[in-house]
């Protein structure tokens, strides 16, 4: 893993709800980062990714694994739950760019000394219709690489290095 100048403080963003929604007075705010995966290639494109501590994997869309050269492995596969349906995911070995909280999803250009990277395995959807999000980073792959710290009332998550958490709560304070 790349070695940056963290914790990095990303703003929630606000998802879209359907008009029929019965609570449209709150906003459904997420907890989200940009990210680029790279495979074979590089992708060419920033990646809104739902950061979700239920999750036990990093997931993406197919077209993802296309877009980056990669050949999601069918031994490798897996039935998960999301979205209310059982899925199928198939692995695949990658390298997850976490970009800095300037980034955006429309903005172009591409400096990797800019971003954090570690390699990780990720799930890609055989099929993922109209989902809200491209990304899913997990418990395995990003919560076990990070101290992630979310927080409704600020609306916002900061990503620190693994061992931040230890040295703010040594193991005899717990």
């Amino acid at each position: 893993m790349s070695r940056r100048s963290l914790p990095w403080v990303y703003a929630y963003e606000e998802e879209h709800r359907p008009q029929e929604h019965r609570f449209l007075e709150r906003p459904l705010l997420r907890p989200v980062v940009v990210i680029r995966f790279a495979g074979a290639r590089l992708s060419e494109q920033n990646v809104a990714a739902l950061v979700d501590s239920g999750s036990d994997h990093v997931l993406a869309a197919p077209w993802i694994a296309q877009e980056i050269g990669v050949e999601p492995d069918p031994h490798r596969e897996m039935w998960i739950k999301v979205g209310g349906a059982v899925r199928p995911v198939r692995f695949a070995d990658v390298t997850i760019h976490l970009l800095p909280p300037a980034a955006t999803v429309r903005q172009g250009g591409f400096d990797a000394d800019a971003t954090v990277n570690w390699e990780t395995q990720v799930g890609f959807f055989t099929q993922w219709d109209s989902p809200p999000w491209m990304a899913v980073l997990g418990q395995v792959g990003f919560f076990d690489r990070f101290t992630v710290t979310m927080s409704r009332h600020s609306q916002a998550l900061a990503v620190s290095h693994q061992e931040d958490f230890d040295e703010r709560h040594p193991p005899s304070s717990m």
